[in-house]
């Protein structure tokens, strides 16, 4: 559980990749492109909703320069408002 917050961020930026990756040859129909960002927009509100709801107080540290200082994702309050 504790890295299902980096899966929330990483998420959209993975999708925003492929859709810059993913080549649409037919500019007139917009439909494949719009479903692709309709689809990936909705995942991503469901993991957040999701984390939201089951997160709890788990921290995850992705660097620690030292003992003061480090790089971690937290839950907090804030995000419950």
């Amino acid at each position: 559980m504790k890295y299902f917050i980096l899966l929330t961020i990483l998420f959209p930026i993975i999708m925003g990749g492929l859709l810059f990756l993913k080549r649409y040859d037919d500019h007139h129909d917009d439909k494949p492109r719009n479903t692709f960002l309709a689809i990936s927009i909705i995942l991503t509100s469901v993991l957040v909703f999701a984390l939201m709801l089951f997160g709890g107080n788990e921290t995850l540290t992705l660097l620690s320069l030292g003992e003061n200082m480090a790089i971690a994702f937290r839950v907090d309050g804030l995000s419950y408002v």
